[in-house]
């Protein structure tokens, strides 16, 4: 039925553009809102700094929720 170049403008697949990754800017948004988790995690991969066997991944994955939460209010938020 149709090639692909009937179906996609030549100029769209002959020049790649750069996306901006919108979601990068917007954690680093939410950062100063999750400090208390990210303090939580460094606190606790200070204490274990000597313990090869010991984790944070509780913290580590308190603090990446909290992020992401507040990403996905910012970006899936409507608009009207």
């Amino acid at each position: 039925c149709c090639s692909r170049s009937s179906v996609v403008p030549r100029s769209t697949m002959d020049e790649e553009e750069e996306v901006a990754d919108v979601k990068a800017d917007v954690d680093k948004g939410c950062e100063p809102q999750c400090a208390s988790f990210y303090i939580a995690y460094t606190d606790c991969a200070s204490r274990i700094e000597s313990n090869p066997e010991a984790h944070c991944t509780g913290q580590y994955l308190d603090y990446v929720k909290c992020i992401d939460h507040c990403a996905a209010n910012k970006l899936f938020s409507s608009t009207g």
